[in-house]
């Protein structure tokens, strides 16, 4: 069949006009068993007061702000002279000994550098990547480094091998100027976020089974595979440790909204929210074509005309259901009232794109315009 074509490029949706569409939770501060949610509709915002130990959300007063004691930094000045130019993600060992540091590529700084620094002597170790691309994808994450409970260990990310994924660091084995580190993930899927659970488990958020479907799970260090621990997360969104927790958003529907996992228990558990209704996935077909992949959101009518949705970014993904930033939850509640009037969608993922590892994403260089259209 041919079709006409529409283009649509997502940008910044001016949201106030809609009373109605997609809910989004996004975790705020947090204070023992406690945290406070802040919730966003099409054109509404609100606040909410949630127990992990009553599992239970309520709606407060939307300049209400959970008091937290801000931790106090014990890096001394020395550290902080020797952290070379441009340093950013730092991140401290449980024991306060080591800080890790991440140096970006940049349009004049060719070479990406891993950094950690032993506070007992000042003595630095690193590990440079050359990335002849200016755009730093790993810049654009939501965590860099990740230290063990007993400070011996230290994940990082890192994409020089095609898929963003984790490398580990023995810290009581460093010598020398260059730190030694190795893979721990075989293939070749994205991670976004990470961390400890004890001293030999970890946690990350991965598209282990498709491009689409980001799950939470823990692996073993040593190990051959991992285990799902939950389903659909929002990638763009921190996990959060609570206590013997770990405190995630789950994209459900048209919600994007907080679920536990006890590690010790092993159970799941969602919040009850008053007030917000669940409405069903769409049902999404996800295609391959000529090298790209997308969501295709057939209507139930027979039309000559096909939506094609274009996500910004460019270093974003387009998503099966509604999508991990609620700025493109608008433009999906627009498109299911396309699909809705009989207009089918194609949610394409261009070169450029989150998910399928650095040569795609940075095929685009040179192309933009191109590539991407």
């Amino acid at each position: 069949m041919r079709y006409a074509l529409v283009v649509i490029m997502g940008m910044a949706l001016p949201i106030a006009v809609y009373a109605s569409g997609p809910t989004y939770g996004s975790i705020q501060e947090i204070r023992g068993s406690e945290f406070t949610l802040k919730v966003q509709k099409l054109g509404e915002e609100s606040r909410m007061f949630c127990s992990t130990a009553t599992l239970n959300c309520a709606t407060v007063d939307p300049m209400f702000i959970l008091s937290t004691t801000t931790p106090t930094s014990s890096l001394q000045d020395s550290v902080y002279n020797i952290l070379p130019d441009g340093a950013s993600w730092l991140t401290l060992s449980q024991d306060d000994r080591f800080v890790a540091y991440y140096v970006p590529t940049t349009a004049k700084r060719p070479t990406r550098t891993f950094g950690i620094v032993d506070t007992t002597n000042n003595h630095t170790y690193t590990n440079q990547e050359k990335n002849n691309v200016y755009w730093d994808l790993l810049s654009d994450g939501i965590r860099m480094f990740a230290f063990s409970p007993d400070s011996t260990k230290l994940l990082y990310l890192s994409d020089k091998n095609g898929a963003q994924t984790l490398y580990q660091i023995d810290l009581t084995t460093l010598q020398g100027k260059k730190f030694v580190s190795k893979r721990i993930i075989s293939r070749q899927y994205t991670i976004m976020d990470f961390g400890f659970i004890d001293d030999s488990t970890i946690y990350f958020t991965a598209n282990r089974e498709n491009a689409y479907t980001w799950n939470l799970y823990s692996y073993r260090l040593g190990m051959r595979a991992p285990t799902q621990l939950g389903t659909q997360l929002s990638y763009n969104a921190p996990i959060k440790r609570v206590g013997d927790s770990l405190l995630f958003i789950k994209i459900e529907g048209n919600t994007a909204l907080p679920q536990m996992y006890n590690v010790h228990t092993h159970t799941l558990s969602s919040f009850t929210l008053q007030g917000i209704q669940i409405e069903p996935a769409p049902n999404v077909e996800i295609i391959k074509s000529a090298g790209l992949t997308g969501a295709y959101w057939p209507a139930d009518m027979a039309t000559t005309t096909l939506v094609v949705w274009l996500h910004g970014g460019p270093y974003r993904q387009t998503a099966t259901g509604y999508h991990s930033y609620f700025s493109y939850a608008g433009y999906d509640w627009m498109l299911s009232e396309l699909v809705a009037s009989g207009v089918p969608v194609l949610r394409l993922d261009y070169p450029g794109s989150l998910g399928y590892g650095r040569n795609f994403a940075e095929s685009l260089r040179l192309h933009v315009g191109v590539k991407d259209v």
